[in-house]
Order: structure tokens, then sequence, then C-alpha cells
């Protein structure tokens, strides 16, 4: 159960998709919940507003 605010950490993109619009469902869906999403490997994270 997750709750607005939530965040989903992940090592690596390749970690949380099987493919590219696999990851782009995912990231839409965690958006959708408001829950944040950083990636340490590739330095992406929407919990900021540079994210």
């Amino acid at each position: 159960m997750s709750t607005p605010g939530d965040v989903l950490l992940v090592w690596r993109l390749g970690r949380l998709g099987r493919s590219l619009a696999h990851l782009i469902q995912v990231v839409q869906e965690l958006q959708d919940k408001h829950i944040g999403f950083p990636s340490l490997q590739e330095n992406i994270d929407t919990t900021t507003s540079g994210g």
C-alpha cells in the first residue's frame, strides 16, 4: 500500500522496467499516485523540481 509522498528508490532504471515502454508506464503510475522516484545510477529524481 502506498501513500502520497512515498518514494521508490532504485539502483538502476533497468531494475524497474522490463522495457522502455514498461518503464515509462511504471513511472507514470508512480507519478499519478504522487510517489517519488529517484534512480541512483542515472541521477534521476522526481522528488525534486529539477528531476
